[in-house]
């Protein structure tokens, strides 16, 4: 028989590993991650950070987690891993992936019985106004709660003290009825709860008494969740949100509760007083995952990608989905080290680096005044090239204004800006569609109009600007005119307000996705800034409220409606622009580089592309022949 070593060594080339470190979306998140774990790791990589009780997974590398204040510590329990954890390479809860998935282990508890927790202890220097935490539970094909000898099984996760010390709440499930109790003086808040509160949970309709469904919903999926605290000081009104998604199916998350609304269960409520005015007496800094189950309770959980962030604003931020988990790919500018090569790209629908002439580049946009146009040798950081694009407000505005080869439904828009002063009156990126196409730029300030619709992300904020912010036109705005018939451009940033940066590069990227049908505001507008993002305004988040005049404000109030950017579906996404308008004040020039408009996501300039590259035949090795 002949071992064909050579071969299999080459073959393992072949076999997709999730790599080691933090998860995708940490590294998105940039210093709002505060730790990752992605719990992906064979049993011989966890390890004991203090004693048999606290346990590290060595294959995460950077932003470890500290449950219970344990430095690098992610799960605890009451005896040792051996005992409390095990972790599987194959089975039911590999099957139950989503495809695309790139995971490998997957840590469970043993079969009929708990574990410990898992999590992270947040730090006094960490973020208040907004902390969160994202992981994912899967439910075996046999999973029991309560009944039998199963005496508890249905803890989810739980808020605790510095330390483990006490605490609440305590988030329960049971098949589809969602909980909490805990909330009480004596567990460091300033009212007691008064035992509430049965699901579904404030915030949610009282019809809805099995959100996520039935049990049989339940076994033998994988579900996400997020639990996020809002103002985590001891100081003003606290409240929290848990968030829900079956990722197995597929299907739509549910926010399951929602302590900022009131809500009545009959026998005990979620009063509007608990509802608005609640506080933490003592600050609950343990985010933890509950993995305790009481008696012999059939089947078992399993775990992965836990994710901790915290906010300097409270904005409507979510940590999301891990692609690790819920498959998707990297953005597209990963391939493509300083963007060489990414316009012939298929995703790409129109790209420019601006590294030709000023009479070549410009020959590919229609529209724009070429007196307002000019060149510097200013480039961002990561790009490849050596010269950028400068916008001058001759007379009123330098722009770049292209039409596109075809309609989108869904289009990325992402560029590099330096803004060299704060009075422009308009001056950044465009997305929209004309009705009728046009080669040159129309009419959009102050039309609300069905045969055209503008999205923007520019300088806002008065004069001078102060941030940036965006200005939509659409045929959906919200709010009055200003008296004279006119509908000028709504900002959706207000509570955002990304900073402006005056003279440093800024890689901007938006996301426009159009309504389905001429009636529906199902329209989305997702905007990032460093590939951090800002913001993601899809139907049912973020939460907040228009004013009068049609702004919107992320915070109290209810689930974003969605955007109706049209009233026909004759057309869609059809032309770009970079623009610089000045009016008032002394006009600046704007710098503008690497422009990609594309299907999907794009990402800021990548310095190193994935490695798609087989390891060097080994060398050494012989075929050992035998019988």
């Amino acid at each position: 028989m002949r071992i064909l070593l050579l071969g299999l060594l080459w073959m393992l080339w072949a076999v997709p590993v999730e790599a080691a470190g933090n998860e995708a979306r940490c590294d998105e998140l940039g210093a709002n991650c505060i730790c990752s774990e992605r719990l992906n790791s064979v049993a011989g990589n966890y390890s004991e950070a203090s004693g048999p009780n606290f346990i590290a997974d060595d294959a995460t590398t950077t932003k470890k987690c500290a449950i219970d204040g344990v430095t690098n510590a992610i799960l605890s329990t009451d005896s040792d891993f051996s005992t409390a954890y095990r972790v599987d390479s194959s089975g039911q809860a590999f099957t139950a992936l989503p495809s695309g998935h790139t995971v490998t282990n997957v840590l469970r508890t043993p079969d009929g019985r708990g574990a410990g927790f898992a999590g992270h202890n947040f730090s006094g220097g960490d973020p208040t106004a907004r902390r969160s935490l994202r992981f994912y539970k899967y439910y075996s094909t046999d999973y029991g709660w309560v009944g039998g000898a199963c005496l508890n099984g249905n803890k989810l996760a739980q808020l605790m003290h510095s330390g483990g010390a006490g605490g609440g709440p305590v988030i329960t499930e049971t098949a589809g009825q969602w909980s909490f109790y805990g909330v009480e003086i004596s567990e460091g808040w300033s009212q007691n709860g008064g035992g509430c509160c049965d699901g579904p949970g404030p915030g949610e309709s009282s019809t809805l008494a099995d959100p996520l469904g039935s049990p049989s919903t339940f076994r033998g999926k994988w579900y996400r969740f997020e639990i996020i605290l809002h103002n985590a000081t001891t100081s003003g009104h606290s409240w929290f949100e848990i968030y829900a998604k079956n990722v197995t199916d597929g299907t739509a998350e549910i926010r399951t509760v929602d302590t900022s609304v009131a809500k009545n269960f009959g026998s005990a409520n979620w009063t509007s007083t608990l509802a608005t005015t609640i506080t933490q007496s003592t600050n609950h800094v343990d985010f933890l995952i509950d993995m305790f189950r009481n008696g012999t309770c059939a089947g078992f959980a399993g775990f992965s990608h836990v994710l901790a962030a915290a906010w300097s604003t409270d904005a409507g931020q979510r940590i999301g989905a891990a692609t690790e988990i819920e498959g998707g790919t990297a953005p597209l500018s990963a391939n493509y080290p300083n963007d060489v090569g990414i316009g012939a790209d298929p995703a790409v629908v129109f790209s420019e680096n601006f590294e030709s002439s000023e009479a070549t580049f410009s020959a590919r946009f229609t529209g724009g005044s070429t007196a307002g146009i000019d060149v510097s040798t200013d480039v961002p950081g990561r790009s490849g090239g050596v010269q950028s694009l400068v916008l001058i407000p001759s007379g009123l505005a330098g722009q770049m204004y292209t039409q596109l080869p075809s309609d989108y439904s869904e289009l990325y828009l992402r560029y590099y800006v330096k803004y060299l002063g704060n009075v422009s009156h308009h001056a950044g990126g465009y997305l929209g569609g004309y009705e009728s196409h046009s080669s040159y730029p129309q009419g959009d300030a102050g039309i609300k109009n069905g045969d055209r619709f503008i999205s923007s992300f520019e300088q806002q904020g008065g004069s001078p600007r102060t941030y940036l912010g965006t200005y939509n036109n659409f045929v959906g705005m919200q709010g009055s005119d200003d008296g004279a018939g006119n509908y000028y451009g709504r900002d959706y940033l207000v509570t955002e307000a990304p900073a402006l940066n005056l003279t440093t590069w800024q890689c901007v990227e938006m996301r426009v996705k159009v309504n389905t049908t001429a009636s529906n505001a199902n329209g989305e507008l997702q905007i990032w800034v460093n590939d951090t993002q800002i913001q993601n305004f899809i139907p049912g988040s973020p939460v907040g409220a228009y004013n009068g005049v049609g702004t919107w404000t992320t915070g109290a109030g209810s689930a974003f409606p969605g955007l109706q950017w049209r009233d026909r579906l004759t057309y869609a996404i059809n032309w770009i622009k970079l623009q610089n308008y000045s009016d008032v004040g002394t006009p600046y020039n704007v710098r503008f580089d690497d422009l990609v408009v594309a299907t999907r996501r794009i990402g800021c300039l990548s310095t190193t592309g994935a490695d798609t590259t087989p390891p060097s035949a080994p060398t050494g090795v012989y075929v050992a022949q035998g019988d």
